[in-house]
């Protein structure tokens, strides 16, 4: 039962995360935390090796399908990997209350600013003209035009400077929490930097497998991996599930992904706010 439960979490998790734009580790590490008797660093380790695996896989097919905003992809990975490697020596160092209390409120925090983000009159992916920053002189607005193999046809601009700094903070955050971190870089790149909201998933899970998998062997280096059953058996439900979701996310309304990820995020973000507060 254990077993099952396992690939479960893995199945559920993989389909989810690729479905908004993430790897999946923003479930199953809660999940993995309130369920199973592991430590937050055995945790973000085991659950960012997970991510790492679901990713490449669903970066591939994503590639195929052609959603993937290549460059920009590259950029983000390259920029999240000295996070990613910082992050193991942080998270060995926290409490494990600690550590369930902040990740909630991650998770709590995100998913209200975009709630109220999507409620607010005139809200949506195009960027504020009146927003100052966009108007810096060292703000150099690069535009993308992205054709899928199904003929759908995707224009944006956006600051790639503003961009790489960004995701230099995803990428400690996914080591320190064992997440991709996509579930904060999706919504993000279509509220503030006018990504469409297919193309922000397809090109979060895409950077996502690079960065993922360096701060991976820097847990597994530091024995943060449950090898044997978590992993082996969790490893198999992330991929099925994350090319189930792939599938998915080409034929789904993209108006209908950020609200899906919103109810996820705040529902596990009070439950580990909740243990967080209440665990002796």
């Amino acid at each position: 039962m254990e077993l099952l439960l396992i690939f479960s979490v893995g199945l559920v998790s993989g389909f989810c995360g690729v479905l908004v734009g993430a790897g999946g580790g923003f479930i199953a590490s809660p999940i993995l935390l309130i369920l199973f008797k592991l430590s937050p660093e055995e945790v973000a380790g085991t659950s960012l090796a997970l991510v790492a695996v679901n990713t490449s896989a669903a970066a591939f097919s994503y590639i195929k399908e052609g959603f993937a905003d290549r460059r920009s992809a590259l950029l983000f990975a390259v920029s999240a990997i000295p996070g990613s490697v910082i992050a193991p020596f942080a998270v060995k160092a926290t409490d494990p209350n600690s550590f369930r209390i902040i990740f909630g409120f991650v998770l709590l925090s995100l998913s209200i600013y975009s709630i109220f983000k999507a409620l607010r009159p005139g809200s949506g992916s195009k960027l504020s003209a009146s927003s100052r920053i966009w108007t810096q002189p060292w703000v150099l607005l690069r535009g993308r035009s992205i054709v899928t193999k199904q003929g759908e046809t995707f224009t944006y601009k956006f600051s790639e400077s503003i961009a790489v700094i960004f995701n230099f903070i995803i990428g400690f955050c996914a080591s320190f929490f064992g997440v991709g971190a996509g579930f904060v870089r999706t919504p993000i790149l279509v509220y503030a930097f006018s990504f469409p909201v297919k193309v922000a998933v397809a090109t979060s899970v895409f950077a996502t497998a690079f960065y993922t998998l360096i701060g991976a062997v820097t847990h597994g280096v530091l024995g943060h991996i449950d090898w044997y059953p978590i992993f082996t058996f969790g490893a198999i439900g992330f991929i099925i599930g994350g090319q189930i979701g792939v599938k998915v996310v080409s034929r789904i309304q993209g108006k209908w992904i950020i609200p899906i990820l919103m109810i996820l995020l705040f529902s596990l973000g009070i439950k580990l706010v909740w243990d967080g507060f209440n665990f002796s």
